[in-house]
């Protein structure tokens, strides 16, 4: 199936916003993580708690980040491409 130049240029888009949305992701992460180390929870600055806090954001955000990857990279477009073809072939009969 070739595509058009729209289709393309959405399929760039959605993968250059998700490399973006990635980069944020470990940015903002980190701070986290250096904000928990440096606070006392990580015992970089006098020991305290242990307790790794910054697993919730990393987690949830991340569960967030794998749905983007994988309409970015995976199955998305492929998906859209079955789901219009399901669509042709029943109203083409119908």
């Amino acid at each position: 199936m070739a595509l058009t130049d729209a289709e393309i240029r959405d399929i760039a888009k959605a993968r250059v916003s998700f490399r973006i949305h990635a980069l944020v992701y470990v940015v903002v992460n980190a701070f986290l993580i250096g904000l928990w180390w440096f606070t006392g929870d990580g015992a970089g600055l006098g020991g305290g708690d242990v307790y790794f806090w910054p697993v919730w954001p990393l987690l949830g955000w991340g569960i967030g980040l794998a749905f983007h990857g994988w309409g970015a990279y995976g199955g998305g477009q492929d998906a859209v491409a079955r789901e219009e073809e399901k669509l042709r072939e029943k109203y083409k009969r119908g």
